[in-house]
């Protein structure tokens, strides 16, 4: 897949969730340039704001994430979902491709016709400490440059820092949209709009040795 192919791929899986009631935002992504043949797919941000989360995130920097929409989209559960690829070519270099639950309880609230980031921040939090719920953020990460002892070239980070859980191959954007899609939100993965345009292609393995003597993440495809 070209890296305008991906893009606007990504951009129309995000509007579609937003119309058929899956998302409460979606934000377009562009393509830029890195260096040289080297691109990268995100969503459109402001050049000042910086796309890295902190390893032991806090309330108020999930607060400041949905305030500034720096993210791709938007879930109907208040759950943060950030798309991020870097292509040579045609082949994939890097990828962070993460989901961050929301950190309230608040699927019932989204009724109201105001803002989100006004719902969290006029409801909840004055009460922060009755209504956060602290769920882990999970983050794939394909970085094979900076691959080293117990930091696999694909990984899952879930939990802690260092916490790197070996994934075989990096992910397609379509696998990556399956797995959260069937895990945390299956009545989405079965809506047949949501579903009509995924295809998936089975990724090249990546695991080194030490990698596969681990637990790992894989997957097949026939």
């Amino acid at each position: 897949m070209t890296v305008a192919g991906l893009c606007k791929r990504v951009s129309s899986r995000g509007f579609t969730l937003l119309e058929q009631g899956f998302a409460l935002d979606a934000r377009p992504h562009a393509v830029s340039d890195v260096r040289g043949r080297v691109k990268a797919v995100s969503w459109v941000h402001d050049s000042s704001t910086s796309l890295m989360i902190p390893s032991l995130p806090k309330v108020d920097d999930y607060l400041g994430l949905v305030r500034s929409q720096n993210y791709s989209f938007l879930m109907q559960d208040g759950a943060a979902v950030q798309i991020l690829y870097q292509y040579d070519g045609a082949q994939i270099t890097r990828h962070r491709l993460l989901y961050w639950p929301c950190p309230f309880d608040a699927v019932e609230v989204f009724d109201y016709e105001i803002p989100v980031i006004d719902v969290f921040e006029t409801l909840f939090l004055e009460n922060v400490r009755t209504e956060a719920i602290l769920r882990g953020l999970l983050r794939f990460d394909f970085a094979p440059d900076d691959a080293g002892e117990l930091h696999p070239p694909s990984h899952l980070t879930l939990a802690a820092p260092d916490c790197r859980v070996p994934v075989h191959a990096p992910l397609s954007f379509d696998t990556f949209m399956r797995f959260l899609l069937e895990n945390f939100y299956p009545q989405a993965w079965m809506d047949k709009k949501v579903k009509a345009h995924l295809a998936f292609a089975q990724e090249t393995n990546c695991l080194r040795v030490e990698d596969n003597q681990r637990v790992h993440l894989a997957w097949q495809y026939g």
